[in-house]
């Protein structure tokens, strides 16, 4: 009778546990082994892409193939953004040059790019669905201002 009663507790719990899903994120072709590499995800277009307003944020070691990884647990499905920069001289911001655009590395999801501006969170958008999800930001499409 015990472990029937376990049984169906066990039961309800996981009808009643919400589906999450875990993203895998891997940048790659980070310009160089200096410093580190910061990433933001966003659930909602407010505070994009400024990495330090991200809905979640994290910072990476730049491995010896230049290559960071990152994983993001329990995640709602639904549409997500995500924008990552290289903190060469790690002092935790992007830095800009005089007309506003970046002199650090940065790279997005979907491969937006920077035009005459932040791409838009739009752009940069992807779904999430339940279990795990991996996506590849590149820093060579970075184009050097």
């Amino acid at each position: 009778m015990f472990w029937l009663a376990l049984l169906l507790f066990a039961c309800v719990l996981s009808a009643q546990a919400p589906n999450t899903a875990v993203l895998h994120v891997t940048v790659v072709n980070v310009p160089s082994a200096k410093g580190n590499v910061r990433l933001g995800l966003w659930n909602r277009k407010d505070g994009w892409p400024d990495v330090s307003s991200a809905f979640r944020k994290d910072v990476g070691a730049i491995s010896g193939q230049r290559i960071a990884v990152f994983r993001f647990l329990d995640l709602a499905p639904g549409e997500y953004a995500v924008a990552a920069m290289h903190d060469e001289n790690l002092n935790a911001k992007l830095d800009k040059n005089f007309f506003g655009y970046p002199k650090e590395a940065v790279a997005f999801s979907g491969g937006a790019r920077i035009n005459m501006g932040a791409p838009s969170f739009e752009s940069a958008r992807f779904s999430i669905h339940s279990g795990e999800q991996e996506i590849k930001l590149d820093f060579q499409t970075f184009k050097k201002w």
